[in-house]
């Protein structure tokens, strides 16, 4: 019977998976943003055998994510183009990680249902000591004995070790470091007067939920929770912990704000909001001991509200895609079709013109070349980056809006410069237009 619930069990989890990726690949497949763009590329090189490199042999690491760049290459033969085989693995991770959340209080042995003694009292392994709640140990209404320390999981260290080592020996022969160039390029941009550092950006991203009072109500869900795991549940410490390091360490290291360096909180944010809930039913079904199952509703609607808000959220990110990647896939597109193979293009932002241009790239955000990632300091902008990137590397083309860089247009651009193709914004949703513009750099320094 035991193997046979055990087996019910797997079998609801992975249909759950399953039924959660389908439907997240269903409403993000298309999602696309230009950053993630840079590791398709290095994908596509190496499965083309050029390295993994974005430019032909320039051995910079500017992607921040080198499994799934490995991964992708490997898959890269499965039929999908890199884009939807990306989102397609993005919501497969999703559902398992949502599964793998769900599954962790029972690994962590915490947080158990709840039972309730003749006096009144509960017990529940791993839960707290207050009022009859034991956390490990032994609780007085006759709770079961619990190591209050679990166990080293010495498999996953081990296995986190496999994976990683590899790779960090690897990266420093091929590379000269692990450390991703793009590092230095973000705390340039966050050093920069127009950008915003990681953690005051925090406050910038709590803004953009601050009118859904749903979002209130789960921040101090998450609050509860986080408190309910200092003075009680402390298996999840060291989980709650490593968001927190991590915030603290993006903050000390001074990086740009970019809306999806936030993404590793999520998990931290939501284990707390979950704790949060508990929280409350234990409190509830402590106040009125008689309505236990009242409480545990109590828990359930809340879930469901936040389900559905966060539901109804999903949808409308669908609706609010990258307007830049219909213009620069049409610009990448139209520069392999029409310049050569050796032909290098400077443009701001070489994500998505990038990999469907397979064109060498001169980036002026500095992901690509550290060195022009060195040019971004507290007294320089873009435009800046960009007249010293033209200066160094003599870019055959250049793919920009003109509006962007007025000065920069007017010294070194239009002087050696001629446009070849203009893409008009309102075409693709885009506010602005984007010109491709050859160059021949000899003649403005004849002039």
């Amino acid at each position: 019977m035991e193997s046979l619930r055990r087996y019910k069990t797997i079998a609801f989890a992975l249909a759950y998976s399953m039924g959660l990726a389908i439907l997240l690949y269903g409403q993000l497949r298309d999602w696309a943003y230009d950053d993630p763009f840079i590791t398709f590329r290095y994908a596509e090189n190496l499965a083309r055998g050029l390295g993994f490199v974005y430019n032909s042999g320039e051995r910079v690491l500017s992607t921040t994510t080198p499994l799934f760049a490995l991964l992708l290459a490997v898959l890269s033969h499965s039929g999908l183009d890199l884009p939807h085989l990306a989102n397609l693995i993005g919501a497969l991770s999703l559902a398992l990680g949502g599964l793998a959340l769900w599954d962790l209080p029972g690994r962590l042995r915490i947080l158990r249902p709840a039972e309730v003694s003749p006096h009144g009292a509960f017990h529940c392994p791993g839960c707290a000591h207050p009022r009859g709640w034991s956390l490990g140990g032994r609780d007085p209404g006759g709770g079961l004995p619990h190591s209050n320390s679990p166990p080293i999981p010495w498999s996953a260290i081990l296995l986190v070790l496999v994976v990683t080592l590899p790779w960090f020996i690897f990266a420093a022969g091929y590379f000269g470091s692990p450390v991703p160039a793009t590092l230095a390029a973000k705390q340039h941009q966050g050093s920069m007067a127009i950008s915003q550092r990681f953690g005051p950006g925090l406050l910038t991203i709590m803004r953009w939920y601050a009118a859904e009072w749903p979002y209130w109500g789960e921040a101090a869900l998450a609050l509860w929770g986080g408190l309910f795991a200092i003075r009680q549940a402390h298996s999840w410490r060291l989980f709650l912990f490593w968001p927190a390091l991590y915030f603290f360490a993006y903050s000390a290291l001074g990086v740009s704000r970019y809306f999806w360096y936030y993404a590793p909180l999520v998990p931290g944010f939501l284990a707390a909001s979950g704790l949060g809930i508990e929280a409350l039913v234990i409190r509830l079904t402590l106040i009125f001991p008689k309505l236990s199952r009242g409480g545990l509703a109590a828990g359930l609607v809340v879930v469901l509200g936040l389900v559905a808000v966060q539901g109804r959220d999903l949808i409308r990110l669908r609706e609010q895609s990258d307007t830049r990647f219909l213009i620069y896939r049409a610009v990448g597109q139209w520069l392999q079709a029409n310049v050569p193979p050796r032909a290098s293009v400077g443009a701001l932002e070489v994500g998505i013109i990038g990999y469907y241009a397979r064109r060498p790239m001169v980036d002026f955000a500095g992901l690509i070349q550290p060195a022009v990632a060195k040019q971004l300091t507290p007294t320089t902008t873009y435009e800046n980056a960009a007249a010293w990137a033209i200066l160094h590397y003599d870019p055959d083309y250049l793919a920009l809006n003109p509006a962007w860089f007025p000065t920069l247009m007017q010294e070194q651009v239009l002087p050696a410069c001629f446009a070849q193709q203009t893409f008009a914004g309102e075409a693709y949703g885009y506010s602005g237009e984007l010109v491709i513009y050859r160059c021949d750099w000899e003649k403005k320094g004849s002039l």
